[in-house]
Parts: C-alpha cells; structure tokens; sequence
C-alpha cells in the first residue's frame, strides 16, 4: 500500500503546504517480484529522488535522529533539516499505531519551504542546440550508499558533458543480495559546441562506470 498527498496546514497565523508519503510492505517498486523486503532505505530512497527532482543538494540536508515524535517509533525516526530549518520528518510509524498494518513508513515534508529554498538555486543557462543522448546503468551497492553520492560522482567527470543525471529506481529484495540495493539511473550526455560521437560517449559512459565502481564498490547489474 502507498499513500501520496499533499495538504495544507494552518497552525495559528501559518499555513504550510505539506507532502505526505505512506507506504506499508505490499508497496513494490518491481510490482512482480515476491519477497520484497521493505525498510527504512525504501522510503529514504523516496526522499532522494524528491530532491533531486527539485534540484536540492542531498548535502544540504540534515537528518536528525529523534524520539519525540509520538506517532513514530522512537529509534528510527528522524527530523529533516535543509539549510538548518525544520523541513520535515522521516521514519517508521510507531508500533501501537500500525499494528494492524505491518511496518509502515512515512516521509513528510514541508513542500513550500522546499520550493522556497529550491528557487533561490535554480541557475539558467543556454540550451545547447546539439542533440542529447541518454545511458543507464543498473547497479547493485551496499545500503548505506546514498543515492547523491552516486549522482556527485557522475557529475564530476564532466560537468561540462554530462548534463543531468537521474535516479529512477531504488529496490531491494529477492535476488538482491543482503545488505545491498539495486539502483537504477539515468545521465544525459551532451554539448554546448558539437554533437557527441558515439564513441565519444561511450568513453565518458565507461569513465563513469569505472569511477563508481573505483569510489563505491558497485556492481554493474
């Protein structure tokens, strides 16, 4: 099961736009496979993909571990701070209130600070009138890898080529092998000045493979 909404909050003179995430262990990324082993790093991995959608350094965030949250369970739930301003929570529901639902995790964030904080960031430069070629790699890392490191790395081959890089899905379970996870990712190759070669490409495309592999120990799937 999964629950995706976003509200609003009025506290006293405040309004906060909030996106909430709700997912319990009959959520699958893979729908087909059996097994599926859902834990805190799925719902993490939810946090990931969101700031890189919104183009938000995973090195501006703060997660701090808390057990004042009542409705979380007290040993694995944090607070979130971007910037060093409260952006939200992640965690496990607390036990006595998911009972009936095996483990349930939850991930909500103050969306308008987010956009807020987003938008001072943005940069705008000129399209290349060149055409883009796109690469994915399948890879399998240990669980404690974060999914900015990865995109970090790529980016830092060539941030003049390699455009823009995209986590596209987290899993773990059958076939995953214990204390790992399946990352799949997306990098946009191109050029301001030429159209890339295909050979081109594929040297930077194995250059990026070989620097993970190099830097975090990846398994290429």
């Amino acid at each position: 099961m999964s629950i995706f909404e976003v509200s609003k909050l009025y506290d006293k003179n405040n309004e906060k736009e909030l996106l909430s995430i709700l997912i319990n262990k009959n959520f699958k990324s893979i729908p087909h496979l059996d097994n599926y082993k859902l834990d805190y790093s799925v719902i993490k991995g939810f946090l990931e993909g969101i700031l890189n959608v919104l183009m938000i350094d995973y090195g501006r965030l703060r997660i701090e571990q808390t057990s004042d949250l009542k409705q979380m369970h007290p040993y694995r739930s944090a607070k979130l701070y971007l910037d060093n301003k409260l952006a939200g929570f992640i965690g496990q529901v607390h036990p006595g209130l998911s009972k009936n639902l095996d483990d349930t995790y939850v991930l909500e964030l103050d969306l308008g600070l987010m956009l807020d904080l987003k938008s001072s960031k943005i940069k705008y430069g000129k399209l290349s009138i060149y055409p883009s070629t796109s690469r994915d790699i399948a890879m399998m890392v240990k669980k404690e890898v974060e999914s900015q490191s990865i995109i970090n790395i790529i980016k830092r081959i060539s941030r003049k080529l390699i455009k823009d890089v995209t986590i596209f899905d987290v899993y773990e379970g059958e076939h995953i092998e214990e204390g790992h996870k399946s990352i799949a990712v997306s990098i946009t190759y191109n050029s301001d000045d030429k159209t890339l070669s295909d050979n081109e490409v594929n040297e930077l495309h194995a250059q990026v493979i070989n620097d993970l592999i190099k830097k975090l120990n990846v398994v290429i799937r």
